[in-house]
């Protein structure tokens, strides 16, 4: 028992301190507005705008995909509600962009489509334990983050609506992950996964 405890710890300290690579981007984006940045070899980060000046919606998908590959790597799946950056699920636009929203994605095609089916058959299945199972299956899953921090936007306006954002996003991948060449990459500790 002690040993297989100090194995576990030494699993984890090790799985912890696996080292990564961060990039960081600063823009402006304008309600209505559509934003994507290059993240890697043909993997765009977006935000996508909410109706009626709502927000802004993030995603990673492949150039030209409609693919989100922050489907299957955030809870809860149904709604997505942790990519959403403005007013919905009971909270406004002002709210959400209060603080920083840690979001992550899977880092390849084949994950896409390994986990988005799983995801699937979680949503339409009628066992209860379903949702814990693929929970479970979570803790494989290889992934990256994006962190976005709001750093200034429009507070004129309906807390509910929002004109313009200054906003911050990193994005911390594994040394695995081909990241754009355009971007300025330096190397980070992994963070623990969200599950």
């Amino acid at each position: 028992m002690k040993f297989s405890l100090v194995l576990l710890v030494g699993l984890s300290l090790t799985a912890s301190a696996q080292e990564c690579r961060q990039a960081t981007v600063t823009s402006q984006v304008k309600a209505g507005q559509a934003y994507s940045q290059q993240i890697g070899t043909k993997i765009e980060f977006r935000l996508a705008p909410l109706k009626k000046d709502w927000g802004w919606i993030v995603s990673v998908s492949p150039n030209g995909s409609h693919d989100d590959w922050t489907f299957p790597a955030n809870l809860p799946l149904r709604t997505g509600e942790s990519q959403v950056l403005g007013t919905g699920y009971g909270s406004t636009a002002r709210d959400k962009l209060s603080y920083p929203h840690r979001i992550q994605f899977v880092i390849t095609a084949a994950d896409y489509r390994k986990y988005s089916e799983r995801a699937y058959q979680t949503l339409e299945s009628p066992r209860a334990e379903a949702a814990g199972e693929y929970i479970s299956s979570m803790r494989q899953m290889p992934v990256g983050y994006i962190t976005v921090q709001a750093l200034d936007y429009d507070k004129s306006e309906s807390p509910e609506t929002v004109e313009w954002m200054r906003f911050k996003a990193s994005f911390i991948v594994p040394k695995s992950f081909e990241g754009a060449p355009a971007l300025s990459w330096s190397t980070v500790r992994c963070p623990v996964p969200q599950y």
